[in-house]
């Protein structure tokens, strides 16, 4: 029997939680649960528990901890390129009101901010998923994390899903992400508000759709997928190896929490070595009770007259360290730049030297610095127009359901021929002034171009507009030329 006809079964759905709530999938949605937390900047508890898989407790209870350093962030933002720009789309086979209440939906779908944050997530997991449903009278686009998604794929192609099942994920069930919850849901919004739905399985497949609770008790009253046999989720996805999650940890969010890890520990370094350590070397009969130097305390060191050479003598003194900080960063910009570079990014991107934004001696050199990021993103640009695909189809199901669940300005009948075409934006070529000066003045040596073909390239305007300028110019040369007079010239006539 297949999954989908099992799952009205009771103790089907029993077993389906029973195995997302198991080992094996807690390990996958705590994996995804960090990379997404590292991504948002809540990495601080995974740099501690780093840091606590090294040194005991009570040491690093006074390491400082850095964790404000994302790169993770910075090279996902880097990469996902395809819609820092609003792509243009092309919708086939619908008439002209059709197309502006199509671009309505995208528009008041927030679509392009949705793919956005998709493409993001898509450079952290390479694996991410796009929901469509209805919500207050209009289409609702969600970007679904992998922790917050568990799938059954098809019995024939296991990279292909076949029923989806949405739950939040508990939290408290991961041991890397450590919070301050105290485990209580208040009534303003805290940390355990998950909590509220995290016994809440919400069940999609080509036929049914329906609310189930943690012990597989169905809670909806309707059970049939109103848009069946189309699923309102999307997947965006790089090549897979026949399973149905991409396997492997993200190295990007584990170099993070490691490299953060690393400059606490520098850090803790440049604290301890910055100030020098009082001590007072004496016997035990000679040793003072109380002693105060400045603010800190005093590291007392007893001697033996028995058997230390000396022993009887006083000695007081400071312990000054010399430890190579400058080696240690050094080392770290060195981890950072080939992480950097071989994940294609500039390596000025993420530095500790002070220095500001990329620069560009000329337009070509931003241009072949675009093109670079371009072809970096030219591999996903296939899986994205799929995915684009996949939400109009999404789209045109809710549209062509007799339903009420729409607000009537978006109700319209779609012809299922119809398909979107997404043309994304390419890198263009800069001219900065001064490259685009030297080369009109170069056509104008060479007798290319003249005056009027100057003024009308360089200011963008039209021919009599270009005469016009040109005419002021030279009224404002007559007026600052100084006037010779007649009677100034012969005297200077010997």
């Amino acid at each position: 029997m297949a999954a989908e006809e099992r799952l009205l079964e009771a103790g089907y759905r029993r077993n389906l939680i029973e195995e997302i709530k198991g080992d094996e999938n807690n390990t996958r949605m705590e994996e995804s649960l960090r990379d997404c937390d590292v991504y948002r900047g809540n990495m601080k508890p995974y740099v501690e528990q780093g840091l606590l898989d090294r040194f005991p407790a009570e040491v690093v209870r006074e390491i400082p901890k850095v964790s404000s350093i994302n790169i993770l962030k910075k090279t996902a933002d880097s990469k996902a390129g395809l819609y820092r720009s609003e792509p243009d789309r092309d919708f086939t086979d619908l008439n002209e009101q059709q197309i502006e209440t199509a671009n309505l939906i995208y528009r008041d779908m927030s679509s392009n901010a949705k793919f956005l944050e998709s493409n993001r997530y898509y450079e952290v997991q390479k694996q991410n998923h796009i929901q469509i449903i209805p919500k207050n009278g209009r289409l609702y686009m969600r970007t679904l994390k992998s922790h917050q998604l568990n799938v059954l794929p098809e019995d024939t192609n296991p990279e292909v899903g076949a029923i989806y099942i949405l739950s939040s994920y508990d939290k408290s069930q991961s041991a890397l992400a450590v919070t301050t919850s105290d485990d209580l849901n208040q009534e303003i919004g805290d940390q355990d508000d998950f909590d509220q739905l995290s016994e809440r399985y919400v069940v999609w497949s080509s036929s049914y759709h329906f609310v189930m609770d943690g012990h597989g008790v169905i809670l909806s009253e309707e059970m049939e997928n109103p848009i069946a046999p189309v699923i309102p989720i999307v997947e965006v996805s790089s090549d897979k190896d026949f399973e149905y999650w991409q396997t492997g940890s993200d190295t990007s969010s584990e170099f993070t929490v490691f490299f953060n890890e690393s400059l606490s520990m520098l850090q803790q370094i440049s604290e301890m070595q910055g100030f020098a350590q009082a001590y007072l070397k004496a016997p035990a009969d000679l040793m003072p009770e109380y002693i105060s130097v400045g603010p800190n305390r005093i590291l007392k060191l007893v001697t033996n007259p028995d058997l230390d050479q000396g022993g009887n003598s006083v000695e007081f003194g400071y312990a000054n360290p010399g430890s190579d900080l400058a080696g240690s960063q050094a080392n770290l910009e060195s981890l950072l730049s080939m992480f950097l570079s071989s994940n294609g990014i500039e390596t000025s991107s993420v530095t500790g030297k002070g220095t500001g934004a990329q620069t560009f001696s000329s337009g070509i050199e931003r241009l072949l610095s675009m093109i670079d990021k371009f072809e970096a993103s030219r591999d996903v640009m296939d899986i994205y127009r799929h995915a684009e695909n996949g939400i109009w189809n999404i789209v045109r199901a809710w549209l062509n359901i007799d339903s009420e669940m729409l607000d009537a300005k978006y109700r319209m009948k779609i012809p299922e021929t119809s398909e979107v075409i997404v043309d994304y934006k390419k890198p263009e070529s800069i001219t900065t002034d001064a490259e685009a000066l030297d080369l009109i003045e170069r056509k104008i040596e060479m007798g290319l171009a003249s005056r009027v073909d100057a003024i009308m390239e360089m200011e963008k305007i039209e021919k009599e507009d270009a005469l016009i300028r040109i005419k002021e110019i030279d009224d404002q040369e007559v007026e600052r030329t100084p006037v010779i007079e007649e009677q100034d010239i012969a005297e200077d006539q010997p």
